[in-house]
């Protein structure tokens, strides 16, 4: 009796294919992999079976453009499954399949989830939420939600100064005390945005 193989599924654009062009139709797929992706395929289509989703799935043509993607780029087999329906690629010591329906996995790698871990996320932070190949400035891939996507706080609230120094010479003209309080209030105004902004990413507030 043959051991059946856990299921891992993953995500095709943004995880395989480097998406850098952004979407061209579901049957257009022109930009080169991820860094990595090829060897970590050889190895994982070894000890999983390893299923492709994407919202291209449904689309006509698009497991196919997949399936030839990763033919190509993978120095794989495409063959084509008519009882199944579905694409393969075959590799030495394992295929992929390119399903319609995700299938119950194992584990799943996508660039747009958040694994569950009992705990609900603060859902500014996931308003917050940017894919890996998003963020700038950062050591991607260990970046927890929230933390580092956006500009600190430092910087906020430089440019917040600069806003207020920009508009310091249309307050003096009016009398002195108004525009020391509208001053104060913008300055306010702007300290708690960044707090509050500060906060939302899921860091204590100090002060």
């Amino acid at each position: 009796m043959t051991r059946s193989l856990p299921i891992l599924v993953l995500d095709f654009d943004g995880v395989l294919h480097s998406y850098t062009s952004g979407w061209k139709g579901a049957d257009i797929v022109i930009d080169p992999p991820v860094p990595g992706a090829k060897e970590f395929i050889q190895a994982a289509v070894k000890k999983f079976e390893v299923a492709v989703v994407s919202s291209r799935s449904h689309e006509p043509g698009g497991a196919e453009a997949m399936a030839r993607w990763m033919a190509e780029y993978f120095e794989g087999v495409l063959v084509y499954n008519a009882i199944g329906g579905e694409h393969r690629v075959m590799f030495d010591g394992g295929s992929i399949r390119f399903p319609m329906h995700k299938p119950p996995a194992f584990v799943t790698i996508d660039d747009r989830a958040i694994q569950f871990t009992g705990e609900w996320p603060d859902v500014d932070g996931l308003l917050a939420f940017k894919p890996w190949n998003k963020k700038d400035g950062i050591e991607k891939g260990h970046m927890p939600l929230g933390d580092a996507q956006d500009p600190p706080v430092d910087l906020m609230a430089l440019e917040a100064a600069l806003d207020i120094w920009k508009a310091v010479p249309e307050l003096l003209e009016r009398s002195r005390p108004q525009a020391v309080s509208r001053i104060q209030l913008r300055i306010e105004s702007a300290i708690k945005a960044a707090l509050d902004r500060h906060e939302a990413l899921g860091c204590r507030r100090t002060r």
